[in-house]
């Protein structure tokens, strides 16, 4: 009888956990974070919205560098984009994104 409620229990967890797709999505998340270079660039745009440009004199990282990993940020729901002109100004998607950077920042000067 023991074994059943058991049983019971692991059929009850493995209905309570998220879909494959939500895993497959959050795993493309945690691969975004997953470069030294994007985690630069996410935390200079955890102060302000920047351009390419703008990203790169402060990183002093080529502008071919910094959009190819923008791209990717951007694919990944990371980074929003917002166009004025020639330049485009890359920040945080929503305010969640962001608490999961700055968190991850806490977690890693423990």
């Amino acid at each position: 009888m023991h074994e059943d409620l058991h049983d019971e229990k692991l059929q009850e967890l493995r209905k309570s956990l998220e879909s494959d797709e939500i895993f497959e999505n959050l795993a493309l998340l945690f691969a975004a974070f997953s470069d030294s270079t994007r985690l630069k660039i996410l935390s200079a745009l955890s102060k302000e919205e920047l351009c390419v440009h703008e990203l790169s004199q402060i990183l002093n990282i080529k502008q071919p560098s910094i959009s190819q990993h923008l791209k990717l940020l951007w694919q990944s729901k990371i980074v929003k984009k917002r166009k004025v002109g020639l330049h485009v100004f890359y920040s945080f998607d929503d305010e969640h994104i962001k608490r999961i950077y700055k968190l991850g920042v806490e977690h890693a000067k423990e």
